[in-house]
């Protein structure tokens, strides 16, 4: 899921609703999508063109500069990339949201950005995006390599959804693209907006050495896929996927919905216009031997309701509580009011966070034991990573929400805040306990970590959120 720009925090910077249109202020408070693409991006790779990915940032109030949001997925070996992967912004008519979109050509397979050969950027803003919902938007990209660069946007109003498109595809008898090698296919598939607009939805992975084989089965949100209507005109492009020089297309074909839930074949058909030439050329070729491209058939395709957390909650699931508090200097000090720790007569912003999630998940935890860490913080004389709140590492659990909450309010002052703020310590020593829980009661984990600053491990968190993505483990991480 993306992550939302503006989808927390408070209201600020107030513009006079008079300046704003009427269907802006209708839309205030709505979740923007926003699916964008590239035309004209600089060759910045010898061998091949770049690998480009775009990614949305949005100003740092506190440290000023701008922070990451989120980032598409790398596009290789093209110059007009267009991203099936999408961003997101809360829209509030009364504040200005301004947004930057850097452009970077991927060098590494580092997440760091400082690795990557950096193109350009674009800086707009929510309102200028959403002025134009549905039409493609074409930015100029401030780049020293290349004038002509564009970021295309497509904006439009997201809509969650509640049921998903579940597909099963393969293709057959493929034309052969290469004179000496097999093909490595892939499919892309697009949707025409209201405004006739081509957005890609879904692309495969890459099928080595295939002329006919099956891909990975795959779920897309059904607001993503088609707006929620059947009758939505969908086109399916097959690919050849080269190293070093863009992918060629094979062919496609178009089709609603609602026809490839009929699970039918499909040939594939030219995705260019022929010359004419070439059919001159396809009417002498003997009749008994069609030229064909090859097929693409709809193996399985269905229509689900998609359940989410709390109904697999209500289904009698249960789960393990981690709670993990930021006790790094960038809080302030908890004596003095303007601290995020600062204990008063209203609830901070850690006991706030605590509370809501813990009166969700508390009741469905089976044993009632909820494990509480700290980090960033003076344990024992030494800054600590990860350690125990209750001041017990051999048995770190409190035993009800009430006691998170206590043992949190006690240990604020106990404890020195330092920092910096790693994560990558408290996701380690997570998986380690999402692994004992599964194994003896099967139970699934969650860990909730709060934080108020920028994360400065990332590399060594993002490696051990991958290797937590295969066990039964959430991380949830709320800012404040």
């Amino acid at each position: 899921m993306s992550n939302i720009a503006y989808g927390k925090g408070p209201k600020d910077s107030n513009i006079p609703a008079a300046s704003q249109s009427p269907e802006s202020l209708l839309m205030s408070d709505s979740i923007i999508k926003m699916n964008v693409g590239c035309t004209n991006l600089p060759k910045l790779d010898y061998y091949s063109d770049s690998d480009p990915m775009v990614v949305m940032l949005i100003p740092d109030k506190i440290k000023g500069g701008y922070v990451e949001v989120d980032r598409t997925e790398i596009i290789q070996n093209t110059e007009n990339p267009t991203f099936v992967h999408f961003f997101q912004a809360l829209y509030r008519f009364e504040t200005q949201q301004p947004l930057r979109f850097e452009i970077y050509d991927s060098d590494s397979n580092s997440n760091s950005l400082s690795h990557q050969e950096y193109i350009g950027k674009v800086d707009t803003d929510v309102f200028t995006i959403i002025s134009n919902l549905q039409a493609k938007q074409e930015f100029k990209i401030e780049s020293k390599y290349n004038e002509d660069s564009k970021l295309i946007i497509v904006a439009e109003q997201h809509i969650e959804s509640k049921e998903v498109v579940e597909m099963l595809i393969s293709v057959k008898d493929l034309k052969r693209m290469r004179t000496f090698s097999r093909n490595r296919p892939f499919f892309t598939i697009t949707k025409a907006n209201e405004s006739g607009v081509e957005i890609p939805v879904y692309r495969s992975e890459v099928v080595p050495k295939c002329v006919s084989c099956t891909f990975n089965r795959f779920i897309v949100p059904l607001n993503a896929f088609c707006d929620g209507n059947l009758d939505t005109p969908m086109t399916i492009k097959v690919s050849d996927y080269h190293n070093f020089d863009p992918a060629k297309d094979i062919g496609a074909f178009q089709a609603s919905v609602k026809d490839l839930l009929e699970k039918k074949t499909y040939e594939l058909q030219p995705t260019k216009p022929v010359p004419n030439s070439a059919n001159k050329n396809s009417e002498n070729k003997s009749k008994k031997k069609k030229d064909t491209l090859g097929s693409v058939t709809i193996m399985e395709m269905r229509v689900r309701k998609q359940p989410n957390f709390l109904n697999y909650l209500e289904g009698g699931l249960k789960i393990k509580l981690i709670t993990a508090v930021d006790f790094t200097g960038s809080n302030g000090n908890p004596k003095e009011y303007g601290s995020t720790h600062y204990i008063g007569s209203t609830p901070n912003q850690y006991q706030q966070s605590i509370q809501r999630v813990g009166q969700i998940l508390c009741p469905y935890d089976s044993d009632q034991k909820f494990t509480v860490f700290g980090f960033g913080g003076v344990y024992k004389g030494f800054t600590s990573d990860c350690f125990p709140l209750n001041g017990n590492k051999e048995k770190p659990e409190v035993y009800s929400l009430e006691e998170i909450l206590d043992v949190y309010k006690h240990s604020i002052l106990k404890y020195d805040l330092s920092g910096p703020t790693n994560f990558a310590k408290i996701i380690k020593k997570s998986i380690e306990i999402s692994e004992r829980n599964w194994k003896e009661s099967k139970s699934y984990t969650i860990l909730l970590i709060m934080t108020d600053g920028i994360i400065s491990d990332f590399k060594a968190t993002a490696d051990l959120i991958v290797k937590g993505s295969e066990l039964p483990l959430s991380i949830i991480i709320v800012g404040v």
